[in-house]
């Protein structure tokens, strides 16, 4: 019988295991670096037009047009199945137990990140007065996470967007 994988788990192998350090050490793809950016021979078309994004943990073949996170660049690149992946990629046990000291926080942490922070810099009226609700629970505390994701997203999409516009201007 197969083994069924928890949606915890499949996220925890896809997000905690640092896609760089995947590339790099576990499954030793080829790397290139020019200006800091990690260059590694795509799996696919065996280009090096490549780049990883960091925040989001995963990685693009700008030759093939092929997005990978961290099981489907162990798949192709060590031709193992989706099982086999998953099994080796937890038996790695490289997660690093708080991702925020090394590297910019994937979005999906940044609420957990932004709670622990709005309490010093958002101090109560009567800092010794207990509040009923934590602060990450506050609904107005809520909505300005919610738009500060928001604001994140639309940066990352116009990034992106500037990004293209400079390659298609260089070539």
């Amino acid at each position: 019988m197969k083994p069924r994988f928890t949606q915890r788990q499949l996220w925890t192998v896809r997000n905690q295991i640092p896609i760089e350090q995947l590339i790099e050490t576990q499954l030793h793809i080829p790397v290139r670096r020019d200006y800091k950016r990690l260059r590694f021979c795509c799996p696919v078309c065996h280009q090096y037009d490549t780049s990883v994004l960091y925040p989001k943990n995963l990685a693009r073949c700008f030759g093939c047009q092929k997005n990978f996170n961290t099981i489907e660049l162990t798949m192709q690149w060590a031709k193992y199945g989706f099982v086999q992946s998953v099994l080796w990629l937890q038996s790695l046990n490289t997660a690093p137990t708080d991702t925020r000291k090394d590297q910019s926080t994937p979005k999906r942490h940044s609420f957990t990140h932004i709670s622990e922070i709005i309490p010093k810099i958002m101090p109560t009226k009567n800092p010794t007065a207990l509040n009923p609700q934590p602060p990450a629970h506050h609904p107005t505390i809520v909505q300005r996470v919610d738009q500060m994701e928001k604001k994140i997203d639309t940066l990352d999409q116009k990034l992106d967007q500037l990004l293209k516009l400079l390659k298609s201007a260089s070539i």
